[in-house]
């Protein structure tokens, strides 16, 4: 990067620094974001603190910074905004292409909860000092994050309870339950990004790198390695850590057969209804041929499927995606979008048109070719045969010898697995399985469609609430003493937590890797006696 951030025509080389007159040693922990050409910035970490914003000095900057741009000094360049969290007490952005400035930080609400509250003043509107007090921006500033603080109540869980698709789903691998958990710690290491609903709002790079990152997680297609740089780690344990690896940019694009459809809003049938005509119009001429597509649509907040072909189109509801409590708790959307991604539930059957002998070759020979081969090229032969797909989505690649002993998140019934189909049900909101013999031994009202059995809601799905909705800062201040132990596994014939390392990193025994770029994911496998 130059010397120079560049600034808005008539572009002015100038020695101004930001951090010459801001750096002060102020109570506050504060750091500043600046947008300017369409590139982020953000100050070094090493210099957050920063006088308050009706300070002399801090008008002084944003009138220069207006006028000439602003010096490199003290800011690097980053593919995001910094988002608030909880090492800070305020966010300051001032974005030169809009010409606004925006304050954010934690407002506490009654009963003592936290949320995050966002003020944002024109810059044509701050003419002194003064109007950069913190009131004016309560008195005078606009509130973007208002639509999103009421949380979407009205948020239908249930696929197929106002349409007619009905995706069936199998018993769930030791592999889903594994990434059941992996979810809920991608989205507890990014929970400020995830918080930051301005931000990642669609269209944004945040948006199509966050969601890409659930689609992988869903398909387990990603790198496990016990090899970690030392930058990597010094990364993502710090405060100002983002997410760095690659993601599609288009709004559709295809993705293990599936056309993906990113989507600001999937709560309302005119938003799904929406989604699927961008799909339709994308695969019009492939459906015209006589070929069934399946769709996925996602937003952050949620999923929903649609099957397209010539004669029809069928869309599901949207199922919650990431929630409130998605950084303690599997949404039932993560699972539905799992089981579609690993399971043959819901794709075209491959057995016609792959090759007979891959059928007829003993699974030891099988397992030994397979291992020799890099982790995305097993991925890819997954997505192209049938059997391939259900010797790769039956265990659980690149972790040897590595089995689940308890299925809780599965299973909460009890935490243990069945693949007897007759002995369990599933729900068709939450998406977790009972046993039969769980629930008193008698079936409540059910549906029988396919091979399982289903109810259209459990036990479960009342109580949780929060799992409807996704309102500011409620992932930010998640207490750690609330995500338990870990997922409960046996390798190298002991028994272990599966802990997500968020400070330490001293030992750590798998890290998840996306095309060589670390997902921020670090595991380290704690002993949990013997059984």
């Amino acid at each position: 990067m130059g010397a120079e951030l560049a600034a808005h025509p008539p572009y002015v080389t100038t020695a101004f620094s930001f951090m010459t007159p801001l750096t002060v040693s102020a109570a506050n922990r504060n750091i500043w974001n600046v947008f300017v050409n369409g590139k982020w910035y953000r100050q070094r970490y090493r210099n957050a603190r920063v006088c308050n914003l009706d300070e002399p000095a801090t008008f002084e900057f944003i009138q220069k910074a207006q006028k000439y741009g602003i010096s490199a000094d003290g800011f690097d360049e980053v593919p995001f905004a910094c988002p608030l969290h909880t090492d800070l007490d305020f966010v300051y952005t001032l974005n030169l292409d809009k010409k606004v400035v925006t304050v954010s930080t934690w407002e506490a609400l009654p009963g003592g909860a936290l949320t995050i509250s966002v003020l944002q003043l024109d810059l044509k509107d701050v003419r002194e000092p003064k109007d950069l007090d913190l009131e004016n921006f309560r008195r005078n500033g606009a509130q973007p994050l208002s639509k999103y603080t009421e949380k979407t109540a009205h948020l239908q869980m249930a696929v197929g309870a106002d349409t007619d698709l009905r995706i069936e789903i199998e018993p769930p691998t030791s592999m889903n339950e594994l990434q059941f958990g992996i979810f809920v710690d991608f989205v507890f290491q990014w929970k400020f990004f995830f918080d930051d609903r301005l931000a990642w709002a669609p269209p944004s790079p945040l948006f199509d790198t966050l969601a890409i990152a659930i689609l992988r997680l869903a398909a387990w297609d990603f790198e496990v390695s016990p090899k970690v740089g030392r930058e990597s780690l010094a990364l993502i344990s710090s405060p100002m850590a983002y997410p760095s690896w690659n993601a599609p940019s288009d709004q559709i694009y295809w993705f293990h057969g599936f056309l993906i459809v990113q989507c600001a809003d999937l709560i309302t049938p005119s938003s799904r209804l929406a989604g699927v005509k961008l799909a339709q119009d994308q695969v019009q001429n492939q459906c015209a041929k006589g070929r069934r597509v399946h769709a996925i649509l996602i937003s952050l907040e949620s999923v929903a499927f649609a099957e397209i072909d010539e004669k029809s189109t069928r869309c599901s509801s949207a199922v919650p995606l990431v929630t409130n409590t998605s950084t303690t708790t599997c949404s039932p959307g993560f699972r539905i979008l799992t089981h579609v991604l690993t399971s043959p539930c819901w794709k075209e059957d491959l057995a016609l048109s792959e090759q007979s002998f891959l059928s007829t070759l003993p699974p030891e020979l099988l397992s030994m070719v397979l291992d020799t081969l890099e982790p995305l090229d097993n991925v890819s032969l997954a997505q192209a045969s049938s059997v391939l797909a259900r010797w790769y989505y039956s265990s659980i690649p690149q972790m040897d010898k590595m089995s689940i002993l308890r299925f809780y998140t599965s299973f909460p019934c009890c935490g243990i697995s069945s693949d007897v189909k007759d002995d369990c049900i599933w729900c068709t909101s939450c998406f977790t399985w009972q046993h039969v013999s769980c629930i008193g031994g008698e079936l409540p009202e059910f549906s029988s469609s396919g091979s399982t059995i289903s109810i259209p809601s459990c036990n479960r799905c009342g109580s949780e609430e929060d799992e409807k909705g996704l309102v500011p800062g409620a992932l930010g201040v998640t207490d750690r003493r609330r995500r338990g132990m870990g997922c409960r596994v046996r390798a190298h014939n002991r028994t272990y937590y599966m802990k997500l390392d968020t400070r330490t990193f001293a030992q750590h025994d798998y890290a998840i890797y996306f095309n060589g770029q670390l997902s921020g994911l670090v595991y380290k496998l704690e002993s949990a006696g013997w059984e």
